[in-house]
C-alpha cells in the first residue's frame, strides 16, 4: 500500500467522528470551541506516517508544503488541476478566491480528497461534506 492509499484510507476510517478525538491530540484537551479540520487533516498525516506538518491553521499546508515546492494552485476551478484522491484541498468561501487583508494562503477549511467525480467535485472527509471547488491548493505530492 502506498503511503497516499495509507493517508486516505485513514481519512476515511475516521468518518463519523467529531472533533473531540483530533482536538485532544493537538491540544492536549477537547478545546470544542476551536474547528478541527486542519487539526483532523495534521493527525490524518502524522497516522499515516507523514511527517513535517502538524497546524491548527488550514492555510498553513499551503504556506509549508508551498515552500517545499509541494503545492500546485488553482484560481476557481481551473481544469488543468484537477484534484485527485490523496490531495490535501483548502477551500476561501467568499468567491474570490482570497482575502485581500491576508496572505495569499489564508484559508477557510482545509479537507482530504479521497474520491473526485465526473463534474470535478473534490469529495472530502474532514467533513463528510462535498463541496464544488472555488479555489484548489494541493499537494502534487508528499
Amino acid at each position: 500500500m502506498s503511503i497516499i492509499e495509507k493517508f486516505i484510507n485513514v481519512a476515511k476510517s475516521e468518518v463519523g467522528n467529531g472533533g473531540r478525538k483530533y482536538r485532544q491530540w493537538f491540544y492536549g484537551y477537547n478545546a470544542a470551541d476551536v474547528a478541527w479540520c486542519a487539526v483532523f487533516v495534521s493527525w490524518c498525516l502524522a497516522q499515516a506516517g507523514i511527517t513535517g506538518i502538524k497546524t491548527d491553521g488550514a492555510g498553513c499546508f499551503a504556506r509549508e508544503y508551498q515552500s517545499r515546492g509541494k503545492w500546485l494552485e488553482s484560481e476557481f476551478s481551473d481544469s488543468s488541476t484537477t484534484p485527485k484522491a490523496g490531495d490535501i484541498v483548502t477551500f476561501v468561501w467568499n468567491y474570490a478566491g482570497r482575502y485581500y487583508q491576508n496572505d495569499k494562503y489564508y484559508s477557510d477549511h482545509v479537507g482530504i480528497v479521497y474520491a473526485v467525480d465526473s463534474n470535478c467535485q473534490a469529495i472530502q472527509k474532514a467533513r463528510k461534506t462535498i463541496w464544488k471547488l472555488k479555489k484548489v491548493i494541493k499537494t502534487t505530492s508528499f
